[in-house]
């Protein structure tokens, strides 16, 4: 946070770094639901690679958020 805002302050690039350790993380999610489903969404604007888990996932419904379906 102190690099993002001193290159701020000084005219420079504003989030260059934030999240740049997240791309080509891992992010596994218990559920699909509304909440779970917004969290993908995060992790996918991020680069992370997203797997889903639930009893009642159905690989149709991971498919349809763009998660790998851990089941």
């Amino acid at each position: 946070i102190v690099e993002e805002s001193n290159a701020l302050r000084s005219g420079g690039p504003w989030q260059s770094t934030v999240g740049a350790d997240l791309h080509g993380r891992r992010l596994g999610l218990l559920g699909l639901g509304k909440i779970g489903s917004k969290v993908a969404q995060v992790g996918l604007a991020f680069g992370m690679h997203v797997s889903a888990w639930s009893q009642n996932l159905t690989g149709e419904r991971a498919d349809e958020v763009g998660v790998e379906h851990a089941g």
